[in-house]
């Protein structure tokens, strides 16, 4: 029993022990699992507020090592970019796993060294990558598929686990212990979760960054174009793209070439290799990868110098230089048309440009390719003034020289300095030869042909001998082409040459010869300004033609300019479609639709949707925004997918429309179109419809804007989808978070002050005056910094004067005294051009620069150069006496921005000063030519010069006696009869009031006379006026319009019957010089002709005698005297007329008959 009882007495003891391990293996384990939720808590909320991966990951492995106690935890992430190694090893590239994270000394060594592993390798990451899911080995020593890896000796149990984000696996996580069976099914289902979460998380984060990224392209694809619209040069817009482009990419290695349509060669225009720029070269469009996207208008994309190798390979492509490592080339395209091509290439790292860069590059190639096509645009306007200008000194250098060869020498160095050609000569004819006469230096050289040097045979060869021969100008652009160029000696580089016939009344008496050393130097423009140079026929003509073409150029090109500051200044899409069709304007054009083109999932055009549109408030309202049609419900429809803008002249007469588009544009009062389709790149985004409820034909002058137009105004309509694609995209992922929503607020403010910039330019756009520009930069910007203290300092770098437009100090303006440049603040700024914030120790930093202050000591100061290119043209300053850093970064960049649009319209209003200049020229010069004409048709008409015509109504009495009189009757109808007389020395006091002041206008006291100036383009040609005896008649604001209505049509029939009488008198003198000729050439007899010619002379002009004289040893031997043949009378004069004539010397011709009749 006892023993029994002590047998009992023991069990429960026993049993305490069994139950206190028990308790201590769940107090632990419970533990555990409370650290495990910590961990993963802390994971979760590390996912939610870190947006950086490479701030994420180092954090998540570090905290899951820490609270699970294990040997080594790395994070990789599935890197599919193809590996050098893909290609040669003929296999499925299916990527590699990346380290991008891992604990301790072996996690940091492996980074160092770029760690990874290919997936579905015979690692436990590459198999959990492969297939997704998660692999564990308890006993590393005994797992089939695993990598031993040689820094990580202790690890004994492993566990790898599949990273996902929305059913992809993204990347993997290795867990590792140094102890046997370290993981149990619970650690597996917590260590999956936080995988999870952070698959999601870096998910998060990669979306965040490329949106990051998006956005920061967009602004700076803005920023170029901004940037590439102040180019008014080609060089000048090579120099910004390369600066722009390097501010994105390593552009040490960068070229843009261009190209002309129909060419068989591109220029290396702009090259950049290894950081130097290269000299300008030409190459045929076989050679290179440039030549290949010439030739297919496709974007070409490396990733390695392989491919790039390969690639030359396979096509027989020419190469050009060495192979680079990687290649990004795009064509420059505007409007459909190859301006050329753009690259960048890096000769030492491969894949340093994927996808998303071809579609960025692509992008800023569409901006380049609009800038290309402007700049080019503006350098023809300025050819073809130049050659306005040159048509106009040759002109007058032929009516002030007498000398033809000064002429010629004239004619071959304007032009050869006006547009830069090889070598001009001028070729006359000279028997059966065509001689050289004169010409211009050759090439940079001094060397001349003299005259002679040169003569070519009409019958031999030549393109000059060739132009000759067929009497019309002769254009060759690549003259190697040609079989009959002929290369004269010291003529070796020319690759081009035109030569224009030079006539005289229809006859060919030379050739004006010019030649260039680039290919395709000529067009037809050219042809028609040699032509004019050469013939200079019909004065007038030729001048009104001349300057019409002016006209027309200048207001192109300002039309064109403004609608391209309408489209810079537009906010929305409406704003976009009123820019285009009020800026450009067409007559009869009463609405616009911008329609965009929906496409099924082949990429196939399939419906248009109208997305914005236009009315001018007359006639019919456009189609509103959200109409949609099919393309199948109407065939024609398909016109709109073109590659340049379409015109309908009259819908019911063009055979390009089907019935049913004829019915559907009947019913919208649609009588003609023109339609310009928006591309971007290679893809047709959209087209404008503008629409007229009448038929209207286009002319040339009205086309031409639009084609030039249809490229930027696709760029505009693109950038400002994506403008509003991106504020979408802001707009949806505001609300994910509280951080997205503090950036979202960030974007709205800078959204805020770009639309108040946007206000701005617009407002600077359309100020044509210094002041309106200086009143709407200080208003704006007092709209967005604080201007209490403000100033706007202009500079003259000849003068070197600095004057102030606008002075504000308390928020009062004050006159401010210009002075010349010193040590000031504002002299810092506009000597080194950049701008300068000094938040607060003015003094200090004054002894730093080695700046002397003006006036008060401020406490904050910024200023910003207001500059154009390199020159700058003034300060804009903001200053505070009372705050230290009261300005900051961000308002220098605001402020430096304000400046930039400041510039640019000051610049504009110089430039508008300058063109209303030189039309206030021109209209002088036309007014003078007016005023001569009519001087020298008044000669004509003594009597009407002398004097005027006066129109008085006969009494009754008169009007029974009739009788004889020296004036005209006039009178019938109704009215009663009169008479106009001349009157000698006719004038008036009202007369002389009207012709002086140039303007009508009644009497004080309604009575006497009435005179208004007879005028014509501005030209007083004289006085019409009526008058009644002392208070016959009261003269009314009635009766003054109708003289000044009669006045005006009056003025118009004296210049029609001027123009008429001009025309009369040189057809009557062509037509006696004609008959005079014809009846000289009859007679082969010196002395008959002498007699025909005098008498049919003193016949022609009407005279009692005609005088002509051979000197003696010219006449044959039987008039060995001389004589002087009287055509009138028939007879031989001799003596005292013979005298007269001799000599050579002309004397007053009644002198010899009053001495012949004595």
């Amino acid at each position: 029993m006892p023993e029994q009882a002590r047998k009992e007495r023991r069990t429960p003891r026993a049993g305490g022990k069994k139950e206190t391990a028990l308790s201590r293996r769940l107090a632990e384990e419970t533990r555990r699992r409370a650290r495990q939720l910590e961990a993963a808590a802390a994971i979760s909320s590390a996912a939610s507020s870190v947006l950086s991966v490479a701030e994420l990951l180092p954090l998540a492995v570090e905290l899951i090592r820490e609270r699970f106690d294990l040997y080594y935890v790395g994070i990789f992430l599935l890197d599919t970019t193809p590996s050098p190694g893909d290609e040669a090893e003929g296999a499925e590239a299916r990527g590699q796993a990346v380290l991008r994270a891992g604990t301790g000394p072996a996690g940091r060594a492996m980074l160092d060294q770029d760690y990874s592993l290919p997936v579905g390798s015979s690692s436990m990451i590459g198999a959990c990558l492969a297939d997704g899911r998660a692999r564990i080995a308890l006993d590393v020593g005994a797992e089939a598929v695993r990598f031993d890896n040689p820094f990580l000796p202790e690890t004994r149990s492993e566990m790898a686990l599949p990273l996902n984000s929305r059913g992809r696996v993204v990347g993997a996580m290795t867990i590792q212990s140094d102890r046997p069976s370290a993981f149990s099914p619970e650690d597996v289902a917590v260590l999956q979760t936080m995988a999870d979460q952070l698959g999601n998380a870096i998910e998060n984060a990669r979306l965040f960054g490329e949106r990051e990224r998006r956005i920061t392209e967009l602004a700076m694809v803005n920023e170029i174009g901004r940037a590439l619209s102040l180019a008014l040069s080609l060089e000048d817009l090579f120099e910004i793209v390369h600066a722009q482009v390097s501010r994105l990419y390593d552009a040490s290695n960068f070229y843009i070439a261009t190209y002309e349509e129909g060419s068989e060669a591109w220029t290396s225009a702009f090259h950049v290799e290894g950081g130097e720029r290269q000299a300008l070269a030409r190459y045929t469009i076989d050679r290179g990868l440039t030549g290949h996207i010439i030739r297919h208008r496709t974007p070409v994309l490396f990733a390695n110098g392989r491919e790039v190798q390969a690639f030359h390979e396979d096509r027989a492509i020419g190469i050009l230089g060495q192979y680079a490592c990687s290649w990004l080339g795009v064509p420059l395209l505007a409007a459909n048309e190859l301006l050329g091509v753009m690259a960048i290439q890096d000769y030492d790292k491969e894949n340093a440009y994927g996808p998303d860069d071809l579609a960025l590059f692509l992008t800023i190639g569409a901006q380049v390719a609009g800038a290309l096509r402007n700049v080019r645009l503006l350098e023809e306007s300025r050819r073809r003034a130049r050659a306005q200008q040159l048509l106009f000194e040759v002109a007058s250098a032929m009516t002030s020289v007498l000398d033809v060869d000064a002429v010629l020498r004239e004619i071959v160095e304007r032009v050869k300095e006006s547009f830069d050609y090889f070598f001009v000569g001028i070729f006359l004819l000279e028997g059966d030869e065509l001689a050289f006469r004169s010409g211009s230096a050759v090439g940079d050289s001094k060397q001349r042909f003299e005259r002679g040097e040169v003569r070519m045979p009409l019958g031999g060869i030549g393109l000059t001998v060739a132009a000759f021969n067929q009497g019309q100008p002769l254009m060759v652009n690549d003259v190697t082409l040609d079989s009959r160029y002929s290369q004269g000696e010291g003529l070796e580089p020319v690759r081009a040459e035109l030569d224009t016939p030079i006539k005289v009344k229809g006859r060919i008496i030379g050739v004006l010869s010019v030649q260039s050393d680039h290919v395709n130097a000529f067009s037809q423009e050219d042809v028609a300004i040699l032509q004019s140079l050469a013939n200079q026929a019909g004065a007038a003509i030729d001048n009104a033609r001349l300057f019409a073409e002016t006209e027309d150029a200048l207001a192109e090109t300002e039309t064109l300019y403004n609608v391209s500051r309408l489209l810079a200044a537009a906010g929305d899409l409406q704003d976009i479609v009123a820019a285009v069709a009020e800026g450009m304007f067409l007559p009869g054009i009463d609405r616009a639709v911008l329609w965009s083109i929906e496409r099924d999932e082949h990429e196939r055009p399939i419906a248009l949707s109208s997305i914005a549109n236009w009315h001018s408030e007359r006639g019919r309202r456009p189609l509103p925004v959200g109409a949609r049609f099919g393309l199948s419900d109407f065939p024609a429809a398909r016109l709109t997918l073109a590659p340049a803008p379409i015109f309908v002249q009259d819908v019911d007469a063009d055979e390009r429309l089907d019935a049913a588009t004829r019915a559907a544009l009947a019913q919208q009062d649609s009588r003609a179109l023109a339609i310009l389709p928006l591309w971007v790149g290679r893809r047709q985004s959209g087209l404008l419809m503008l629409v007229a409820d009448k038929p209207h034909y286009f002319t040339a002058r009205e086309i031409r804007p639009y084609r030039s137009l249809a490229g930027q105004l696709a760029i505009a309509v693109e950038n400002r989808r994506l403008f509003q694609q991106t504020q979408q995209q802001l707009a949806e992922q505001a609300a994910a978070a509280e951080e997205q929503s503090r950036l979202a607020a960030e974007l709205q403010a800078r959204a805020n002050e770009l639309a108040l910039l946007n206000e701005m330019g617009a407002a600077l756009a359309a100020a044509l005056d210094v002041e309106s520009v200086v009143e709407t930069v200080y208003r704006n910007t007092s709209r967005l910094l604080d201007t209490t203290n403000f100033y706007l300092a202009r500079y003259d770098p000849e003068t070197e004067e600095v004057w102030f437009p606008i002075m504000v100090e308390g928020n009062r303006r004050r006159p401010a005294a210009p002075r010349r440049k010193g040590a000031g603040l504002t002299e810092y700024v506009i000597r080194t051009g950049q701008p300068l914030l000094i938040e607060e120790n003015l003094p200090e930093r004054f002894r730093e620069m080695g700046v002397m202050g003006v006036g008060p000591m401020a406490l904050s100061w910024v200023g910003v150069p207001i500059k154009v290119g390199d020159r700058v043209l003034g300060v804009l300053a903001l200053q505070s006496y009372d705050h230290p850093r009261h300005y900051g970064p961000r308002d220098c960049d605001l402020l430096l921005a304000i400046a930039n649009q400041a510039a640019i319209a000051l610049e504009n209003a110089r430039l508008f000063e300058e063109t209303q200049a030189a039309l206030a020229e021109v209209e002088k010069t036309h007014r003078g030519y007016l005023r001569g004409a009519w001087q020298e048709h008044l000669r004509q008409y003594r009597a009407l010069n002398a004097g005027g015509l006066v129109y008085e109504r006969l009494a009754p009495a008169r009007q029974e006696e009739g009788g004889e009189t020296s004036s005209r009757a006039v009178g019938g109808g109704k009215g009663p009869a009169g008479q106009v007389a001349s009157v000698p020395d006719l004038w008036r006091p009202e007369m002389e009031r009207a012709l002086g002041g140039g303007y009508s206008a009644l009497p004080e006291d309604g009575q006497g006379g009435l005179a208004v100036p007879i005028t014509l383009r501005g030209q007083t040609l004289g006085v019409l006026g009526v008058e009644a005896p002392p208070g016959s008649r009261q003269w009314t604001e009635d009766d003054l319009a109708l003289v000044q209505a009669v006045s005006e049509q009056l003025a118009q029939t004296l210049e029609a019957a001027r123009l008429f009488a001009d025309t009369q008198r040189s057809a009557e003198r062509e037509r006696l010089i004609g008959e005079i000729t014809s009846r000289i050439r009859s007679s082969t007899d010196v002395q008959a002709i002498l007699e025909t010619t005098a008498s049919e002379l003193a016949r022609a002009l009407g005279t009692p005698r005609a005088l002509v004289r051979l000197a003696a040893d010219a006449l044959p031997p039987e008039s060995e005297e001389g004589h002087v043949l009287s055509g009138a009378e028939g007879r031989v004069l001799s003596g005292a007329e013979g005298r007269v004539l001799s000599g050579g010397e002309g004397v007053p011709v009644d002198e010899a008959v009053q001495e012949d009749e004595a």
